[in-house]
């Protein structure tokens, strides 16, 4: 017979999980506002985008509450032959793989998407400013981090937990994890967003591949984000 305290207790653990997308409503509510979305824009080019690090937070401190470790998300150092110089060669080479196969899926999608209409424009305060784009660089990996720990570490393994962790639920976890980090992207525009739709379904092919590391996957979006970045810098 099943410890009714248990079962108690784990639905209780799982309620948790509310409370960091409530939050993450109320921050989207008040970004989206006349009168207190200006506050979003203190932090030039990223503020828009700090909800979404402040979800993922809250819900890797729900993931540690309930017993969970980073390392189940992917945020672990593999064991190559137990050494650290073969470990960083198989990140490097991880990321540059996944790096090759975002830059290949942007060069021939891109031309595709032509005829969609832009992307919202907004004032690129990049442009010429070296100082900002030193100062927003980290800021922008951090992020990065948090994507990749939303969309890959936390949805990607809980959508193969709830679907078997067969092949089949591996599929279906990459290709609704790549939807979702597409939608995250829509205040973009169409382009960007189908865009980011398919960069998101490269990042779960890596993570899959190189078995269920974040590491390759995250510096390899760091290496396309800086690249956009460098680009907004030239105005490009």
């Amino acid at each position: 017979m099943p410890n009714l305290t248990n079962i108690q207790h784990r639905d209780y653990g799982q309620s948790l999980y509310v409370l960091p997308f409530l939050f993450f409503y109320f921050l989207i509510t008040i970004r989206n506002s006349e009168d207190f979305g200006h506050i979003f824009e203190l932090l030039p080019v990223l503020g828009r985008t700090m909800p979404f690090f402040f979800l993922t937070a809250f819900l890797v401190g729900v993931f540690k509450f309930r017993g969970g470790n980073l390392q189940q998300l992917g945020l672990c150092m593999p064991q190559i032959e137990k050494t650290k110089f073969k470990t960083v060669i198989w990140i490097v080479v991880g990321a540059i793989a996944v790096l090759a196969m975002r830059i290949l899926m942007a060069v021939a999608l891109d031309p595709l998407l032509e005829f969609l209409p832009p992307k919202i424009s907004r004032n690129n305060e990049l442009t010429g400013n070296l100082s900002l784009l030193m100062g927003l660089l980290p800021v922008m990996w951090l992020i990065v981090i948090s994507e990749e720990v939303l969309m890959r570490g936390l949805l990607m393994n809980y959508l193969v937990k709830r679907f078997g962790d067969t092949s089949l639920a591996w599929l279906l976890a990459i290709l609704i994890s790549a939807f979702v980090f597409g939608l995250f992207h829509m205040g973009k525009g169409p382009a960007a967003m189908i865009s980011s739709g398919f960069g998101g379904l490269v990042y779960g092919l890596g993570y899959f591949i190189f078995r269920k590391n974040l590491w390759p996957v995250i510096l390899a979006h760091c290496g396309v984000n800086t690249i956009g970045f460098i680009g907004a810098y030239f105005n490009d």
